[in-house]
């Protein structure tokens, strides 16, 4: 099979890992693969064998400029592709005009943030049908100028009529396939089949190992991911001062950037309630760094306030045996099953329970710890592969008959 993903990079996250991992692997099993992109895309050095396409981009994914020609790369390449698969949902448009200009291959999108209803894909105050609303997510948005604002939220809606012009969906969690329904997709087009990883022989934990990677008596505690108002490291920092009351020995770790003034809030928290000692601003740090830092703490927490679709973070938490903690909303509580609690959401005071829950209870933490491969294993790119292989085939047949 022939297949082009095509994707929209701002900034490496999560969703450029899903491509690049997923390119990996059709290749392996024998399809042929290209990769388009609409950004500052730079592909890894175990991609050469790969196709790859770099459209310019102005540093953001929701320029505009970027529609026309991405549909036209499409139609130009239709021969040469059986399928044209979406990730990063910003792309999505561009591919409704794909169809919409009599694109003949079919086109299948992961729904794996809210671009396709939400300017800002946050979805985070879950009124997206409301101008007032999109443009409240704008003007709280560090890519769009103000003068962009209005004309920007009120030409959205048509970007969505487009984006409904897709063959299929693929919605990364139950909640995301909730919320685009809500805003208007055709729920019979949209199936849940959550993100995946590469589990190469990774040993479960033994059963009676009661290990618990406390240090010098330091209860460490993890996050990983973008520094942003939406991801809720604020709500995670004055938990740790309500613990810090209770129990000194506790230490935070945050692992990130911002690309606004978020980070200089957040410092400025910490020298505010007096958490300098407890709190460790790491930045960006590479893959083997990361790979350490997994081992050497003894919770992950993913702090989000928004309906997070479904963090890769806490995918790697769990490969590396670390249990969990995340909010009652979104994906998140979807994936961590017995290896993680959810806390109230946008709650500090239950965050800071949940914790000391775990402080104060090694037998449950050494027990999520021994879930938590097993936990994750259902996210196996092997399993999850196929399951996209079969859409991809379902989708083709439709678009023939």
């Amino acid at each position: 099979m022939r297949i082009t993903l095509v994707h929209a990079s701002y900034y490496y996250s999560g969703s450029e890992k899903s491509v690049e991992l997923l390119a990996r692997w059709l290749l392996d099993n024998g399809h042929e693969v290209k990769i388009v992109s609409a950004g500052n895309y730079k592909a890894p050095s175990d991609l050469k064998d790969i196709e790859i396409n770099v459209l310019p981009n102005r540093g953001t994914a929701l320029q505009l400029h970027t529609l026309l020609p991405l549909a036209r790369f499409m139609k130009h390449n239709e021969d040469s592709t059986d399928i044209y698969h979406i990730y990063n949902v910003f792309p999505m448009a561009a591919a409704g005009l794909y169809k919409l200009l009599g694109g003949k291959r079919p086109v299948i999108a992961t729904l794996n943030n809210y671009a396709g209803f939400c300017p800002t894909a946050s979805a985070i105050y879950d009124e997206c049908n409301r101008l007032s609303c999109k443009i409240r997510c704008l003007r709280n948005s560090t890519t769009n100028h103000n003068l962009l604002i209005l004309p920007y939220a009120m030409i959205y809606p048509l970007l969505t009529r487009l984006s409904l012009k897709l063959d299929r969906y693929i919605a990364v969690s139950n909640t995301v396939k909730k919320l685009y329904v809500k805003y208007g997709y055709p729920e019979d087009r949209i199936t849940v089949i959550p993100e995946f990883v590469f589990i190469d022989n990774l040993a479960l934990p033994n059963q009676n190992d009661d290990y618990v990677n406390v240090i010098n008596n330091v209860f460490k505690v993890l996050y990983v991911g973008t520094l942003a108002y939406h991801k809720g490291i604020d709500i995670l920092i004055k938990a740790l001062k309500i613990i810090k009351d209770k129990y000194n020995s506790i230490h935070l770790t945050l692992v990130g950037s911002s690309k606004d003034n978020y980070e200089q809030f957040l410092m400025e928290l910490v020298n505010k309630l007096d958490l300098n000692t407890n709190i460790t601003f790491k930045g960006y740090v590479d893959d083997n760094e990361l790979d350490l830092l997994y081992r050497v703490h003894d919770v992950f927490i993913h702090p989000a306030r928004w309906p997070e679709p479904y963090a890769r973070t806490i995918m790697e938490a769990l490969l590396h045996g670390l249990p969990c903690i995340v909010p009652d909303i979104g994906g998140s509580q979807e994936i961590v099953g017995d290896a993680g609690i959810v806390f109230r959401n946008n709650n500090p005071d239950d965050l800071a329970n949940k914790i000391l829950m775990l402080i104060s209870n090694k037998e449950l933490l050494c027990k999520m710890r021994i879930n938590a491969i097993k936990v994750v294993s259902k996210n196996d790119i092997n399993l999850i592969g196929k399951r996209i292989i079969q859409q991809y085939e379902e989708t083709i047949d439709n678009s023939i008959s």
